[in-house]
This record gives structure tokens, sequence and C-alpha cells, in this order.
């Protein structure tokens, strides 16, 4: 019998998730005729799960979730978080930690006797070096997550078990990225020695890595001297590489896989139907939205009017049924979560309210006050990829309505990307949008005028004084106002249009417990908890 979890924002009983602590597992594989991999049945305490090939094992320099779903298991960060209440923060390699009164400075206290799978001890300086390359790495090494730690001024290393963290100002979300899954501590000895980890993994995670064979499989086994002495309850995690949707859906149905990454939302709602098929699919709502952005720098959208008038034609229910099945949710910029514009609100922002037809007729009155009555055309830069290509074909019908004739300008990825960070665009199909955690920090942080990702180059001078004022406001209530009039201001200047918040979908065999779906999957990534049960 199947059953469906949908994982709650805030709180999840863990009753829900967990049903017992024991364990089983899976074997052996063959090669079929046809080449691809077929499986054994379960035997052991193993767990399988599916993958697709990484580009390499290096953490800091990717940002494919197949690196660190693949490989968290292997690593540990300093933060983690609670599962059941995702806003709560949860040790890991750190004991403890402070932060000062004026919020610029940040002391860890670690764990005693760490160590790495190599058998050398953890130690305070693998911390501080682990930082220092992610934030300021040497000429030609990249560091995909370098930006998130900007707001660090310098890293100090009292002794063996005591990092200090030297913030250049207050950063509310600064901890919480810590948290995220990418930032695990990876060991001084072997950066130093080789400069990067691609070619190996050795972290102090619950899991060791134990052989990776590409195209086929990559076998994780139980690390017996991990400092949590009771975890993990898994003797090892075998992930299969398969990547074919149907391949996928008969390995879970019959058992063969027990563990289903990135479960499309086909997928998740036939398994939630089949009550026979004895798997669990868990629902939570991702932390990405799905956008158009809108290029400021070009006339006709550096008038405001002509930003809204967009917003306003856009049925954002409609593009849920047509791209998502329904399966996902309106927000605005904010994702849902602590800091999401409470709904009754939103719903008065331009574009959100239910009656589509007096939106359209708002979005064709503010064309024609901006000097556009008889219609205007534009180009939409798309990514050439069936889901990019849908959406904008989807915001190419609904704009028609209102008299904007759009072209699509389709591109290979490497010419889309060349367009896209040349702002050579009127309108970009711009898909998910990645937000390493839910916090107006990051949020508002990327499209204020200085900020990294404002690749409308629409500024407000009341959003950058809100932005700089929040970031100092330690009182939770007194910072969700603030994020409030932000998410108002950016959702009328309109540079980049929120047309929903995916439902992402993880499915598991009924003998798996002890796992929770978060709205980012690379968080849950560490498999500690997870247990298996005949």
């Amino acid at each position: 019998m199947s059953k469906l979890i949908t994982v709650a924002r805030t709180d999840l009983s863990r009753r829900q998730v967990l049903k017992s602590l024991a364990a089983a597992g899976i074997g052996a594989f063959v090669v079929n005729q046809f080449g691809s991999v077929a499986f054994a049945a379960p035997s052991g305490r193993t767990l399988t799960a599916n993958m697709k090939d990484p580009p390499n094992f290096d953490i800091i320099g990717n940002s494919t979730s197949w690196v660190i779903l693949t490989l968290g298991p292997c690593y540990n960060g300093l933060l983690t978080t609670n599962p059941e209440k995702p806003e709560e923060l949860v040790g890991e390699l750190a004991q403890s930690w402070t932060v000062s009164s004026d919020g610029k400075l940040v002391t860890f206290k670690l764990h005693e006797n760490v160590k790495f799978h190599d058998g050398a001890p953890f130690s305070s300086a693998d911390v501080k070096h682990t930082f220092d390359l992610v934030r300021n790495p040497p000429e030609g090494v990249a560091s995909i997550r370098k930006n998130s730690l900007a707001v660090i001024d310098r890293i100090e290393t009292p002794d063996k078990l005591t990092v200090e963290f030297y913030l250049k100002r207050p950063q509310p979300s600064f901890l919480p990225l810590l948290a995220t899954g990418w930032m695990v501590i990876m060991p001084k000895h072997i950066l130093e020695r080789d400069g990067n980890m691609q070619k190996q993994v050795v972290g102090t995670g619950p899991f060791k890595f134990k052989d990776y064979q590409r195209g086929v499989r990559l076998d994780l086994v139980r690390n017996e001297e991990y400092f949590q002495t009771d975890r993990p309850y898994l003797d090892g995690i075998t992930f299969f590489v398969a990547e074919d949707p149907s391949t996928l859906d008969a390995y879970f149905k019959t058992g063969q896989i027990l563990f289903y990454n990135e479960m499309s939302s086909d997928s998740g709602l036939r398994f939630e139907k089949d009550e026979d098929s004895g798997v669990t699919v868990q629902r939570v709502v991702a932390l990405n939205p799905t956008a158009i952005t809108l290029n400021g720098r070009r006339k006709p959208l550096d008038n405001r009017r002509v930003r809204q008038a967009i917003s306003y034609a856009i049925d954002r229910n409609e593009a849920i049924k047509l791209l998502e099945q329904g399966q996902a949710e309106i927000g605005g910029f904010i994702p849902p979560g602590r800091y999401a514009m409470p709904r009754e609100k939103l719903l008065q922002m331009p574009g959100y309210g239910p009656d589509v037809e007096a939106n359209r007729e708002t979005a064709r009155k503010l064309l024609a006050e901006a000097g556009y009555a008889n219609g205007l055309k534009l180009r939409m830069l798309v990514r050439k990829n069936v889901n990019h290509e849908e959406r904008a074909v989807m915001a190419q019908g609904q704009l028609a309505r209102v008299g904007i004739e759009v072209t699509l300008d389709v591109q290979e990825s490497a010419m889309f990307f060349d367009s896209f960070n040349s702002a050579n665009f009127d309108i970009v199909s711009q898909g998910g949008i990645a937000y390493p955690v839910n916090d107006p920090d990051v949020v508002f942080g990327s499209i204020h005028t200085s900020g990294p990702a404002n690749i409308s180059g629409v500024t407000n001078a009341e959003l950058d004084r809100l932005y700089e004022a929040q970031t100092l406001e330690t009182d939770v209530v007194k910072r969700t106002a603030i994020a409030h009039q932000l998410e108002e201001i950016a959702l009328n200047e309109c540079s980049r249009i929120v047309l929903f918040y995916q439902n992402k979908f993880v499915g598991h065999s009924s003998k798996v417990s002890g796992y929770v779906a978060t709205g980012n999957p690379d968080d849950s990534s560490r498999m500690v908890n997870v247990a298996l049960t005949e």
C-alpha cells in the first residue's frame, strides 16, 4: 500500500516518517541484454538509490545536486538543520556556538575525537582551510559558493577545537548558510597536497567512499569510527546510475531500488495513487522559484508600468496546471515559510488577484498609460531545454492576450549563458532560481542595486535601505515585518515575475524510515538517521 507524506514547511512529527529502526537492503547487480543495469533481490542492510554520474567528486567546484546527493553522506558540516523544524539549527561537527552582541563574531566549539576517513584527526585547521578556500580560491580554482561567504572578514583558530569567524557586518543568514548541505568540511592535508578533491572522497561523515564505476554504480560503506557512536544505522548505500524515468519507476515499484531521488511529479502522483505499491512518497515545496526575468535596462521594460502589465497578464494558476500538473504553489519572491508575505496580502499584488480577466484589463490600461495602447513586441531568451521551452510558450501565449507579441529566441546552453550574463534579452525564461536558504538576506541580497544576481538592472533605493535594515535586525518578528515590506516593493517593481514554487517528490520503500524531505533536497543528503526494516 502506498503512503503519501506532505511535509510541512515548519513542523513534522517524526511518527509520520519513522516506522522502525531495523534493517534490510540489496546486493548484486547484472547488466541485461540492452546494456542497462538490472538489480538483484534485496539482502543485507544496504540502501539502494538512483543517481546520475557527477562531473567529478569536488564539492567546492560543483553545483549539480548529484554530487551532494551521492557524496553528502561522506561529509559533515559545522551545522545542519532539524528536518522536522527546518528553521532550527543543530550542531554537527560543532558541539556549540555563540554569537557576539554586535553579531560580528561567531565562535564554534568543535567535537573531540573526530577523524577523517583516512585516519587523520579533524581539527579547527580543517575548518579554516576549507572556508578560506571556498571564499578565496586560488586562480583557476572554481568555487560555486564563494559569494555566500563574502561576509567573512577573517577566520581564526585559537586552539584545535575552536574556530572564530569575524564578519564584516552582521548577517542573520550566516548560520543558516553554514547549515546547508554543501558547506561541508574537507581535510586540509589533502587539499594542500592535491589542490582539490575532484578524484577522491575523504570526509568525517557517517559513510565512507568505497567504489565508483562511471555509468554503473557508486558504493558507500558504514564509517565504523563515526564520532556519533550510535549512527549510522545502515551498513552502506549503493547508488545505481539510471536516468530513464520509466525504467526508474519500474525498478522502484519492484523494490530493486529502495530510494528514489529527484522523482518527477508524474511519477510522484502515480505512486501516490497506487495503493499496492508498498512505497512512501514525500512531497515538499521547493525553495527555488520558477520565474521569468525582465530586463529593466532596456526600453520599454525600463518603465515599471510595462513590467507590471506583464505580471498582471500572467495567470499563475493556469501556468501551474499546464506546466506542473497542479503540483506547485503560488508565492512571491520569498518562498513559503516564516518570512513569506501573508496570502491575503499577496493576492493584492500585481498579477496575484483571483480575477484573471480583471487582471488582464489592468494590464491593457497600464500598457496604454505607458504609450503602448496598440501593444508591443519583445524577445524572450530561452535555453534549449524542454522545460524552459514549455514555460516560454506558456508565457508567450498569455502575454499575447494583452497585446504583447513575444518572439522566442531559443539558444543552446553555451550561447544562452553568454546572452544571459551580458543581459542580451528583453525577457528571459530563467527556470528555478537557487536560494540556498529561505532568508531575506539571500532573497533580496540577489536583487538589490549591487546584488550579484540583479540581472534585470532594476533598482529601488527604499528596497536597498530596507535590505540593510533587516541585516541588522535580530528580533525575528521585526525582521519578518521588514521582509514583508521588501516583498511588497519587489512585487510592485516586477523585475522578476515569480510564477510558482514546484512541489518536489522523494520516494522510498515503506521499509525505509528516518528520512525527512526538505525544500532543498541537497540539505537532506547525510542519511545518518535512515534505517531499513524487513
